[in-house]
């Protein structure tokens, strides 16, 4: 399990906790740190989980990597691995690449709506105005925030020191009927849809979810310095 699913096994275990008479089974069992600990007592003024259902979500290919507004690299050429601008060929994975071969050394590429290294806030806000997003805490044992607007999550930035590098996410999860959902989404999904525990989904996501992916980016001084693509299954 990598570090996003690391998070979001113990977002969701302490989310679906609240009220239950089961919750210090599955805190000895998942180690739920510290500071997510708040979610298991009633909720203060703070929010980190907001389903907010007029905030979409990306589509599929807008998980995409891309070159001149063309795709270079599909996410089923992904395979199970992660994207990173700065690894970006398959080789870096060795026998754990499950996908198509590929070299992207050499090439100028970003999401489908142009954000790269480079790219503003600014920019950010006007690609995706209206989308879903992640805001990443960085001390640890934090929560993660979301659902939030591209607005706030700029808001958010603009807030942090000078010369702090913060990372904000979006996400997709497609349910095996074809549901597309946000990180909230996915939360609102395993409470009142399902009602299955939420440690077993994340370590079982392919009974449930035909895909899932994230893109992560990384801002300093209201300039993007890194980005990249995650397959949470």
């Amino acid at each position: 399990m990598n570090g996003r699913k690391k998070i979001l096994a113990v977002a969701v275990c302490a989310a679906l906790c609240v009220g239950l008479a089961g919750c210090t089974l599955i805190e000895s069992a998942v180690g739920i740190a510290e500071g997510t600990k708040k979610l298991l007592t009633p909720k203060s003024d703070e929010k980190e989980y907001i389903y907010d259902e007029n905030l979409k979500v990306l589509g599929l290919d807008e998980f995409y990597i891309y070159e001149d507004g063309k795709p270079v690299l599909t996410t089923e050429e992904m395979g199970n691995q992660d994207f990173s601008p700065a690894d970006p060929y398959s080789e870096y994975y060795g026998e754990r690449f499950e996908g198509q071969p590929y070299d992207l050394r050499g090439h100028a590429f970003g999401t489908k709506h142009g954000i790269g290294i480079g790219s503003t806030m600014e920019e950010m806000v006007e690609a995706y105005d209206g989308y879903a997003f992640a805001w990443r805490r960085k001390e640890p044992g934090g929560i993660d925030t979301f659902d939030l607007s591209i607005e706030q999550i700029a808001e958010m930035v603009k807030e942090a020191p000078t010369d702090e590098i913060v990372g904000f996410y979006t996400e997709i999860f497609i349910t095996k009927d074809g549901q597309k959902l946000t990180t909230a989404g996915f939360m609102n999904y395993l409470e009142n849809d399902i009602h299955v525990n939420g440690q077993y989904v994340v370590n079982h996501m392919d009974e449930y979810f035909e895909q899932a992916w994230s893109l992560y980016i990384a801002v300093e001084n209201g300039i993007v310095v890194g980005w990249s693509i995650g397959n949470e299954m």
